[in-house]
């Protein structure tokens, strides 16, 4: 049994020496003095080895790297598309509660208040925060609230 175990331990000593040298051959210092392993250096038509990693992937049936990058475009541009519907919805509230308040929500942007300054912390419109600059905007322009706004009769 003990010969068993130190026949072990010689093999995983000779693999582990062998290992050690195949990563010592594949570094390859740059003229600049970094090292660099060779699966990552450039030839001189400027094509890394990696990238011809996945291109030679591609040409044994393989798609797995262009099938996520394709997933991971679809990802982004779909996030993409939601952050611009939540900024519409972000802006429409604003306006809501200046209209609500009787002040056009111009006003505010001319007192260089913007929707991003009118976010809570968990990043949904903040009614304190759009009065409070309702309120700077009607002292800077000297609007005097007196009278009720406007409402739209009923029927």
């Amino acid at each position: 049994m003990t010969d068993t175990k130190s026949t072990h331990d010689s093999t995983k000593d000779s693999t582990e020496a062998s290992t050690d040298a195949t990563t010592n051959d594949e570094r390859v210092t740059t003229p600049n003095g970094a090292e660099n392993s060779a699966e990552s250096t450039s030839d001189a038509s400027g094509e890394s080895d990696a990238g011809k990693d996945e291109s030679d992937a591609g040409k044994d049936g393989s798609k797995q790297p262009s099938k996520y990058r394709q997933r991971l475009a679809a990802a982004e541009s779909e996030r993409d598309r939601l952050q611009a519907v939540v900024a519409g919805m972000h802006e429409r509230e604003v306006s809501r509660i200046c209209d609500a308040a009787g002040l056009n929500r111009k006003l505010l942007t001319a007192v260089g208040v913007g929707v991003d300054d009118l976010l809570g912390e968990d990043g949904m419109v903040d009614a304190g925060k759009v009065d409070a600059a309702i309120k700077q905007a009607r002292d800077e322009f000297g609007i005097d609230q007196t009278r009720a706004p406007f409402a739209a009769p009923t029927q």
